[in-house]
């Protein structure tokens, strides 16, 4: 609220704008650390679910891209608040920077839940370089970093057709 207000009163609204964007960008975040963290385990259904209110959310602030969540969940498993909560924001970082950076006009999330744990965020826009470690590699080292502590494979693909974010889990999936 007061942001709000001093939006209103202020003259350079650019900054405030951004502090509001960047304030609500946050407390989303912590809302969802905290919904995970309230659990003993996360299912993927659940986590799938949740995904899907971040793209709602998301997504309205960009309405000529068009995003698609599949889900193709034939096992349910559960994943720890730790898997959880890297999964989601590696899922969140890939979405963005899609929506963000790339010019994509569509990006499809599948979400497969079967014999392993697959994601997968793809877009049709323009690639980047993945062994690229700079400012510009759209957080792929963020992305690695929160894979590696979820105990999951990452693999990034870009090129002219768009980028791929994979995500894979095939051990320590424990099933309901």
């Amino acid at each position: 609220n007061n942001v709000v207000e001093l939006e209103r009163k202020s003259e350079d609204k650019s900054e405030l704008r951004n502090l509001k964007e960047n304030t609500a960008v946050l407390m989303h975040a912590l809302r969802e650390t905290i919904w995970v963290l309230q659990n003993a385990t996360v299912s993927i259904t659940s986590l799938s679910d949740r995904f899907k209110n971040i793209v709602n959310r998301i997504g309205t602030g960009y309405p000529e891209v068009t995003v698609e969540v599949r889900d193709l969940i034939s096992r349910e498993v559960r994943l720890s608040p730790t898997e959880g909560i890297n999964l989601i924001r590696i899922m969140q970082e890939a979405l963005t920077n899609a929506i963000k950076h790339s010019g994509c006009r569509r990006v499809r999330i599948d979400i497969e839940s079967s014999d392993a744990l697959r994601v997968s965020v793809t877009d049709n826009g323009v690639g980047f370089d993945t062994e690229s470690e700079s400012e510009g590699s759209f957080g792929s080292r963020n992305m690695r970093e929160r894979a590696r502590e979820a105990g999951c494979d990452l693999r990034l693909e870009s090129g002219a057709y768009g980028t791929a974010v994979h995500i894979g889990k095939v051990s320590g999936l424990e099933g309901l």
